[in-house]
């Protein structure tokens, strides 16, 4: 399994959920895009099982540090740091 972010002192995964995988010909020639997004649920499913939290987030969501923050927290993952 492979994954964008691996926070180990959590044991937290995250994903950066690009459009590109469920939009580009190059992800889909033989799937239509319901099946590639059950599959990233499915994948996703996985991950959610071997640790103990994980975050999914858009690559624009990177770009707001606050909105970021929201979603790392959010979804669990401590921080010592105040929010942005």
């Amino acid at each position: 399994m492979f994954g964008d972010f691996y926070f180990p002192d959590a044991d937290h995964w995250g994903e950066v959920d690009g459009r590109g995988k469920y939009l580009s010909p190059e992800f889909g020639v033989d799937r239509n895009p319901a099946a590639i997004v059950i599959d990233e649920k499915n994948r996703e499913n996985e991950i959610r099982r071997e640790v103990r939290g994980f975050s999914r987030w858009e690559a624009k969501d990177a770009d707001d540090p606050r909105r970021l923050w929201d979603i790392l927290t959010g979804d669990g993952l401590p921080c010592a740091k105040p929010r942005p």
